[in-house]
C-alpha cells in the first residue's frame, strides 16, 4: 500500500458513508483556510483554494476544471440542475430509481409538474437491458445512479447514456457512492451532468461537493438560483446587470463556504497521486478475502467485480448478524446496516488484519 496518507481506524468499514479523514487534515485547514483569514484580504487566496479542488476534482474525471463547479452537496446541486434542465418544459418527464438514494427522489418531486417514473427497487440496473426496457422516447431527463448504495450494483453508465443520448434525453449521473472508489471519465461517458460529493470514499468530509457540466449543455442552462459568483464578473458590483458566467460557474450561487474545499482539495489530491485503479484493486483484493469461505448466498451485493462498487452486502444468519451488531455496539467494528443487509466497504486504509478481526466475529471467537 505504500505511504498511507489517510488515518486508520482498526476494523473501519464504513467509506461509503463517511472516509476516514486525511492524517495532515488539521494542517490542511490552518494553512489553506485559517492562516488566509488572519492576513489582510483573505479571498483572492481563498479563491485560489477553491480553484485548487475544482482542478484536483477534474483531474479525478478527466474533465477540464472550468467544467467543475463546486457545490454545498448533492441536493443542492441536483436542485439547481434539475430545475435548470426543465426551465420552460410545462410537463417535464423524469427517470429515476426507487433503489436510488432518497435524496434524489425528493429533489425530483420538487420540479414543477414533473411526472417521475422509476425503475423499480428489484430492478437489475447493472445491465442495459432494464434501462433501455425503461426508455421512453418523451423523456426529459434521467438520473441515473452510477453505483446503488444499498445494493452495491453498478450501472453501465457509458452504455446507457449512449442510448438515451441517441434520443435527445438527457442524463445526470449520481456518483456519490463510486467517485474515488470506481475509476470514471467523462470524456468516455459523454454525460450531461455528474454530481458527486467529498464525504464518502474521497475522505474529504462533508460540505464538498461538486457537478461537472458539459461545456456546449452549460451554455445553454440558466439557473434561476444564483448569487454574485454565478456573474461571470463576480466582483463588478452592479445591481442592474447579471450575465451568467461562461462556465459551469453559473451553478455556484452566492459566497461560497472554503474550509470543506481546502481539507477536500488536499484530500483529493492524495486519491489522485495513489490512483483511483490502485484503490479499487485494493478494495477487490480485500473483498475476495472476505467473502471467502463464506457460503455466497451471505453476500446480497453482486459477485462480479465489474458489476459492483466498493461496497459489499452481507446478510447471514441471524445467529451471525447478532454477533456483528453486538461488535459493532462494542466498537470492535464499524458498519452499518440496511435492508439490503450489513454494508461493508473496505477502503485504502483496510489491512489483513481488518480482514482477521471481522472472520473472528462472524465466528464467534
Amino acid at each position: 500500500m505504500g505511504n498511507q496518507p489517510f488515518q486508520h481506524l482498526p476494523n473501519y468499514w464504513l467509506s461509503h458513508s463517511v472516509g476516514r479523514p486525511l492524517k495532515n487534515a488539521s494542517e490542511v485547514l490552518t494553512e489553506q483556510y485559517l492562516n488566509h483569514w488572519q492576513g489582510s484580504e483573505p479571498w483572492p487566496l481563498w479563491l485560489q483554494t477553491i480553484q485548487e479542488f475544482k482542478e484536483q476534482a477534474s483531474q479525478l474525471i478527466n474533465a477540464e476544471a472550468t467544467t467543475v463547479c463546486p457545490q454545498l452537496n448533492v441536493s443542492s446541486g441536483l436542485t439547481k440542475m434539475l430545475n435548470a434542465m426543465c426551465k420552460g418544459k410545462p410537463n417535464p418527464k423524469i427517470l429515476l430509481s426507487e433503489a436510488d438514494f432518497a435524496t434524489i427522489s425528493f429533489v425530483a418531486k420538487q420540479v414543477p409538474n414533473a411526472e417521475l417514473r422509476y425503475l423499480p427497487a428489484n430492478a437489475d440496473v447493472t445491465v442495459l437491458s432494464t434501462w433501455t426496457d425503461y426508455l421512453q422516447e418523451d423523456l426529459d431527463v434521467a438520473l441515473i445512479t452510477h453505483v446503488f448504495s444499498n445494493t452495491g450494483m453498478r450501472a453501465p453508465v457509458k452504455e446507457i447514456v449512449a442510448e438515451y443520448r441517441s434520443r435527445s434525453i438527457r442524463s445526470i449521473i449520481d456518483v456519490a457512492q463510486s467517485i474515488g472508489i470506481v475509476p470514471i471519465d467523462v470524456a468516455q461517458w459523454q454525460a450531461d451532468v455528474i454530481i458527486g460529493t467529498s464525504v464518502k470514499w474521497l475522505s474529504g468530509g462533508p460540505g464538498a461537493a461538486f457537478m461537472y457540466v458539459e461545456p456546449s449543455f452549460c451554455s445553454n442552462l440558466e439557473p434561476s438560483d444564483v448569487g454574485w459568483f454565478s456573474h461571470q464578473d463576480p466582483f463588478e458590483f452592479d445591481v442592474h446587470n447579471f450575465e451568467y458566467d461562461q462556465t459551469s460557474h453559473r451553478f455556484l450561487g452566492g459566497t461560497p463556504s472554503v474550509a470543506p474545499f481546502a481539507i477536500a482539495a488536499a484530500s483529493i489530491a492524495e486519491i489522485n497521486r495513489i490512483g483511483v485503479t490502485n484503490i479499487l484493486t485494493h478494495n477487490q483484493h480485500i473483498a475476495a478475502q472476505l467473502t471467502a469461505d463464506t457460503p455466497a448466498t451471505w453476500w446480497h451485493s453482486p459477485a462480479l467485480e465489474t458489476k459492483r462498487g466498493g461496497t459489499l452486502v452481507f446478510k447471514p444468519p441471524e445467529d451471525i448478524s447478532n454477533r456483528l451488531l453486538h461488535a459493532h455496539q462494542n466498537n470492535r467494528i464499524f458498519l452499518d446496516q440496511r435492508a439490503t443487509g450489513f454494508r461493508l466497504s473496505p477502503c485504502w486504509t483496510n489491512t489483513e488484519a481488518d480482514i482477521a478481526k471481522f472472520k473472528r466475529i462472524i465466528s464467534g471467537n
